[in-house]
C-alpha cells in the first residue's frame, strides 16, 4: 500500500495517496526499486541516511531474521543477487521511550518501555 500506482489502480486519488503515505515506513524492493543489482541497494542506503537508518528484512512474516546497520552491507556482499529478491528494505522505526506497566511473575513493575505497536486497517472496494 506504499506505491502510488497501487492507490491509482484501485480508484483512489493522488492527494489521498501522499497524506496517507506519511503514515507508513518506506519500503523498497530489490527487483523493482534497485534493478537487482547490490551497488543499486548499497548507493542509495549511502545516499540516503546510511545503514543504520534502514532493516533489511525477509518478505516473510516473523520478525526474525533481520539485519542492521553494518550486517546489511555484509549479508547483501555475501548472498547473490537472486537470493535478495526475497527480501525488502525498510526505514527503521525509532520508537520513543515511554513509561510503562508490565507484569514480572504476578509482580507489577513501572518502567521505560518501547513499543512498535501499530493498529493497521485497509478496505478497498468497488460500490
Amino acid at each position: 500500500m506504499n506505491q502510488k500506482d497501487t492507490w491509482l489502480h484501485f480508484g483512489l486519488n493522488e492527494d489521498l495517496f501522499e497524506k496517507s503515505n506519511k503514515t507508513f515506513a518506506k519500503m523498497y524492493t530489490f527487483d523493482r526499486d534497485f534493478k537487482l543489482s547490490k551497488e543499486n541497494l548499497l548507493n542509495f542506503i549511502e545516499s540516503n541516511g546510511g545503514l543504520d537508518k534502514y532493516v533489511l528484512k525477509p518478505c516473510r512474516e516473523g520478525g526474525a531474521n533481520n539485519f542492521f546497520g553494518d550486517e546489511i552491507k555484509e549479508f547483501v556482499d555475501s548472498r547473490p543477487e537472486k537470493e535478495l529478491s526475497s527480501y525488502i528494505l525498510m526505514e527503521r522505526i525509532f520508537p520513543d521511550e515511554k513509561l510503562g506497566l508490565w507484569t514480572d511473575f504476578g509482580q507489577i513493575n513501572l518502567a521505560p518501555i518501547l513499543s512498535e505497536i501499530g493498529f493497521y486497517c485497509s478496505s478497498v472496494w468497488d460500490s
